[in-house]
């Protein structure tokens, strides 16, 4: 299993439990750039 693979494989983990409202810390590493986490919106904060 590749590494890319492994960090979509937690985004998708971690997209799963997330609820709105909830706050989130996101830092700028590159599993936040995988397709799990497109198309999801963020209030600044």
């Amino acid at each position: 299993m590749s590494v890319e693979h492994e960090k979509q494989l937690a985004a998708e983990a971690a997209a799963e439990i997330i609820e709105d409202g909830m706050t989130v810390g996101l830092g700028t590493g590159s599993t936040v750039a995988c397709p799990a986490t497109e198309g999801r919106t963020a209030a600044p904060g």
